[in-house]
């Protein structure tokens, strides 16, 4: 009787793991963080706030959308996914294996200017997030760059 409810319930399990593979396995495809983050402009710090950073793989890019608390609108960047890269430039120089260029999260601009995106090491040791359009913009985010698998 027992080996009957045994053999029931596994059985009733290994029906129920794919369902819970398969939201691993697209937990791993796309990553949600969320920090504090700033900006830096020229003119000082304009704001400061929460940033959700979101990352996942598309063909040979890894696709960035930053969504800013004090913007509607999120920022999308496409950069080479390169296992090398953890600072990417601008892609109009094409000798760059680790290029970056911005658009709408559907089509990019080849000619964007991002002069660079990437994680970087804080004076702490502590790992940030950001990019920079020259010195004129540059937006910090307070955690790491999460790239998807």
């Amino acid at each position: 009787f027992y080996m009957k409810k045994i053999k029931a319930f596994l059985i009733f399990i290994s029906l129920l793991s794919p369902i819970f593979l398969a939201n691993i396995v697209q937990a791993q495809r796309v990553r949600n963080v969320s920090s504090s983050c700033s900006v830096l402009t020229t003119a000082g710090i304009t704001e400061r706030g929460k940033c959700k950073i979101k990352t996942w793989l598309e063909g040979n890019y890894i696709i960035v959308e930053v969504k800013k608390s004090w913007d509607r609108e999120p920022s999308y960047f496409r950069l080479t996914n390169n296992p090398e890269c953890n600072l990417w430039g601008p892609a109009l120089d094409n000798d760059n294996p680790c290029k970056a260029v911005t658009g709408d999260g559907k089509s990019w601009d080849e000619e964007s200017i991002v002069v660079g995106i990437g994680e970087h090491t804080d004076e702490n040791g502590n790992k940030t997030f950001g990019y920079s359009f020259g010195r004129a913009y540059n937006l910090f985010y307070d955690g790491p760059f999460v790239i998807p698998k």
